[in-house]
């Protein structure tokens, strides 16, 4: 029977995805911020209604799509994170039986 060890660099890599994720994440909630500061703007009483009423559907279009890509992030990064985690625990338990 062949023991294969996990290596530093899987480990490595996994930790890196997760990281980069973490600062996607970090991006995309700074924007959903900003979208949410501008929302009312497009919202000033001298504007044309239609205008308001399009400006309004359209940023709200666009703060449910980042708010949708920031989830699907966050999921990516605890995958990754668990990932990192089973091969740091599967590299201990294969150095600790060689």
């Amino acid at each position: 029977m062949s023991k294969t060890t996990v290596s530093k660099l899987q480990i490595a890599q996994a930790k890196e995805c997760a990281h980069r994720c973490e600062r996607y994440a970090l991006g995309l909630d700074t924007i959903i911020k900003m979208c949410k500061v501008v929302l009312p703007l497009g919202q000033y009483t001298q504007l044309p209604d239609d205008f308001k009423l399009a400006q309004k559907k359209d940023m709200g279009v666009i703060i449910r799509d980042l708010e949708s890509m920031l989830h699907d992030v966050k999921t990516l990064k605890n995958a990754k994170t668990d990932k990192a985690d089973n091969l740091q625990k599967q590299r201990e338990e294969g150095l600790k039986n060689a």
